[in-house]
């Protein structure tokens, strides 16, 4: 049966909730509001709970107006305060209408101020938890009319009241004005707690917004880097060039790309298993360099050409560019490698056809030339010579053209010779 009771609480709660809480527009209200959804939700039950006994009594004290009164205002108040379709300012009034309406007839049918200073009070803490604090000062001005009329009412009996009989002017006059002073201080307590509550509210939620806010950058500054590791990863794995980045301390490798492991035909748990001196030696035009100057050199970025030693492929010469960074929170060194064995063979057999040009132009100026001088010589002193005739004096003039021509050829040969060396 408890079990029962509890399901019907959350569903009856839950409802009032949801017609409550939310203003027409769908937003959340305001702490008003709250306050106002959590009266309804227990004040009913414990409103109802009180009138049964109320009504038992009024009953037989043959008070059947008032009891019927009772019954009638209490179930206005449940069937309004339930109703979704009714505004919702408009039944926090008539709740408050109400409060005030049972104050004013227990006093007068009654003649109880006891009962009826307690809607009385009721009326204003309801306006001053559910209403601005302006309204909630209104309310003290409301009982005090109240109070002043039945003042009034005693003094001059203007008509016929239970209250006649009980209250004396001065009695009247005491106990109203100790009422008024309670219920001011009151009304001044709930206003202040409220206003605290306000603030408090104010700054959670502006706490609230500022750690959304921050919880939206984390994430974009997160998606931003999420996205520059894919860009950095993307530019590190998928770069042609091989790629190694070794720790500056102990010279061991922490990682490389997808075209080191090509180039050196080591597995990557290979390579993280060894030293960066063990793939590659450092200065082969420098003999004198090591490792160590390259390691703790402070230089953004710097070059350097060495030998490198591939797992099952003959070594190679590499112009490595490498830069310092901070891989994996310690000190380490990103190289990039270029192998450059073909530029290199290309410029040894280009030099190797220059000597051999040089060889051959030496040839062509001190070998070829010297026996051609001794030709054209000889031709010369035959052609001078009177022992021979007119027409072996003609042979001869060809014979010394075409060397001379040969000549021209040869030194034509020598001087292209050297101008492709020099070039």
């Amino acid at each position: 049966m408890f079990s029962n009771l509890l399901r019907y609480w959350h569903i009856y709660s839950s409802y009032v909730q949801e017609i409550g809480i939310k203003n027409e527009e769908g937003k959340d209200g305001n702490i008003q509001n709250r306050l106002f959804t959590f009266l309804v939700i227990y004040g009913l039950p414990l409103g109802l709970l009180s009138l049964i006994p109320s009504v038992i009594v009024e009953y037989r004290m043959g008070e059947l107006f008032i009891a019927f009164a009772d019954i009638v205002g209490m179930s206005l108040i449940i069937l309004l305060t339930l109703n979704r379709n009714v505004g919702f300012e408009l039944r926090k009034y008539f709740v408050a209408g109400m409060l005030m309406l049972f104050s004013v007839m227990k006093i007068a049918t009654l003649g109880s101020f006891e009962v009826g200073s307690t809607y009385l009070l009721a009326f204003s803490i309801f306006i001053s938890l559910s209403f601005s604090r302006k309204l909630a000062y209104v309310s003290i001005i409301a009982n005090l009319t109240i109070c002043v009329g039945f003042a009034f009412l005693i003094r001059f009996k203007l008509f016929n009241s239970a209250i006649l009989d009980r209250y004396t002017f001065e009695t009247w006059s005491i106990y109203a004005l100790n009422f008024l002073v309670v219920d001011l201080v009151l009304v001044m307590l709930v206003c202040l707690v409220i206003k605290d509550m306000e603030r408090a509210i104010q700054k959670s939620e502006g706490l609230f917004e500022r750690l959304q806010q921050e919880a939206i950058m984390t994430l974009k500054r997160k998606q931003l880097l999420e996205e520059s590791e894919i860009h950095y990863r993307s530019l590190f794995l998928l770069n042609p060039l091989p790629i190694l980045i070794y720790n500056t301390a102990n010279a061991d490798i922490l990682q490389v790309n997808i075209a080191a492991v090509k180039r050196y035909g080591y597995t990557e748990a290979e390579f993280l298993k060894m030293s960066i001196q063990t793939i590659f030696s450092v200065g082969i035009r420098n003999q004198t360099s090591s490792l160590q100057e390259i390691k703790y050199e402070n230089s953004i970025g710097s070059q350097t050409v060495s030998m490198h030693y591939p797992k099952n492929s003959k070594p190679f010469i590499a112009d490595v560019s490498y830069s310092n960074i901070s891989f994996m929170g310690s000190d380490s060194r990103l190289c990039i490698v270029r192998d450059i064995t073909s530029d290199i063979e290309f410029t040894e057999a280009i030099q190797r056809k220059n000597e051999m040009l040089n060889e051959i132009a030496f040839m062509q100026s001190h070998f070829v030339r010297a026996p051609l001088a001794r030709i054209l010589g000889l031709v010369d002193l035959l052609s001078k010579s009177s022992a021979i005739g007119e027409e072996d004096k003609q042979i001869l003039t060809y014979l010394l053209d075409s060397a001379a021509e040969l000549d021209r050829i040869i030194k034509s040969i020598v001087d292209h010779t050297g101008n492709s060396v020099e070039k």
